[in-house]
């Protein structure tokens, strides 16, 4: 058998070919111990997904590397593999149980979907939410959110927001910075207008439907 180093095993793993991931978990317990365990974290993702089977280790992890959307539904945690799945584009989530998101949503780093819907106790988005600099849908509606964080203004090409049914009460200023955004919806939330800054409501200091979305929730 070939010799390989560490980054050829891993060049070998990410390649998402069925064949090289083979050929590197072969050689994994000589150079690189901790690829077993990313193995197996994808090999239990897709258990979850699909069941058990009998395709081959290398064509299960092969299809997850691969795969640009996914969708979730009645789940308490996120699988630790999600963050492995370089290629993931969309991710639906909904009907679950989670407080908040781990911070490790930062490694999804494709992402330009992210859905979380009717989350039961759902009310915190992570800080790191905004290093997912290639979104542009994110959409959060039905949990119990009760603040966004500030870092929402990194998210430059982030074209549709949606906020609708959950306790906000506030708004962080930097909302003003989503130039790009084209749609936003934030109806049935609690929010107070001494909370909101009051630029947001000017369209000629901040993305025009960013004001009339907010001129419309409070009826100005």
């Amino acid at each position: 058998m070939t010799a390989f180093d560490t980054e050829q095993i891993y060049k070998l793993f990410y390649s998402a070919q069925a064949d090289n991931i083979e050929i590197a978990l072969l050689q994994a317990p000589y150079f690189a111990n901790d690829l077993l365990d990313k193995a197996q974290k994808l090999l239990q993702l897709y258990e979850f997904m699909f069941g058990t089977n009998e395709i081959a280790k290398g064509e299960k992890i092969a299809y997850l590397l691969n795969l640009t959307e996914l969708k979730l539904q009645y789940i308490h945690r996120l699988p630790p593999a999600l963050w492995l799945m370089p290629q993931l584009k969309s991710l639906e989530i909904e009907h679950f149980a989670m407080s908040t998101l781990p911070a490790d949503i930062q490694f999804l780093t494709q992402l330009e979907k992210l859905s979380l819907n009717l989350g039961f106790g759902f009310r915190k988005i992570p800080a790191e939410i905004g290093l997912l600099h290639n979104l542009k849908e994110l959409d959060l509606d039905n949990n119990s959110i009760e603040d966004i964080p500030s870092t929402i203004g990194q998210l430059q090409q982030l074209q549709k927001l949606s906020l609708r049914a959950n306790c906000l009460q506030s708004l962080p200023e930097e909302l003003g910075q989503l130039q790009q955004l084209k749609k936003f919806y934030l109806a049935q939330n609690q929010l107070e207008k001494s909370l909101v800054p009051s630029f947001l409501f000017n369209k000629n200091k901040t993305n025009p439907v960013i004001a009339a979305t907010l001129r419309r929730v409070f009826k100005i």
